[in-house]
């Protein structure tokens, strides 16, 4: 037999609850394992923390012209917040101003002035809180709010035929550009 284990037997036989033992058996002395009133130890308390909202999205996929209306095609976190819409429909709590090939114009109702988003760019909202950029354009640009932009008026819903091919050819351009740097 091990002397430390005679050594515990005897001191809670002796009665004098393992006053000459190390220190890393008093807990064993005080805390007698088969006595009938012993009760387990209480698991910590855990505070339950609800999870935050989670936030609302908004995303300019794209715009199309079909027919000289302009479309904007939105992808969003919730079906409300997904969609085509035109000017003067609803998306979600967002009311769409104007439609461009350049992009959107959205009134938060309420919320401060209008939001311009370009094709890519996203708008982000925590309840309760105001709609704010989350990403920048495709281009790199940054967003800027409407009232701070120019008061030039938004590109026009449809281009001419020419615009589009001198477009066409500029995006295939890039793009031979980005899969052959």
């Amino acid at each position: 037999m091990r002397p430390w284990l005679l050594t515990l037997v005897l001191a809670l036989v002796s009665g004098g609850l393992g006053a000459d033992l190390p220190e890393a058996y008093q807990v064993v002395a005080r805390r007698n394992l088969f006595s009938p009133s012993r009760l387990a130890t209480p698991p910590p308390a855990t505070t339950v923390v609800a999870p935050p909202p989670p936030a609302e999205t908004i995303t300019l996929s794209g715009v199309a012209v079909l027919d000289g209306q302009a479309t904007a095609l939105f992808a969003g976190s919730s079906a409300s917040l997904s969609g085509a819409c035109r000017p003067g429909e609803s998306l979600g709590p967002l009311r769409v101003n104007t439609v461009s090939t350049g992009g959107v114009s959205l009134d938060p109702g309420g919320q401060g002035g209008a939001l311009c988003l370009a094709v890519g760019q996203s708008l982000r909202r925590l309840p309760g809180q105001p709609w704010q950029w989350s990403a920048t354009a495709a281009d790199g640009a940054t967003p800027v709010p409407a009232a701070a932009s120019s008061t030039a008026p938004p590109p026009p819903a449809s281009t001419p035929a020419g615009d589009t091919d001198t477009i066409l050819k500029r995006l295939l351009e890039r793009r031979k550009k980005e899969m052959n740097p």
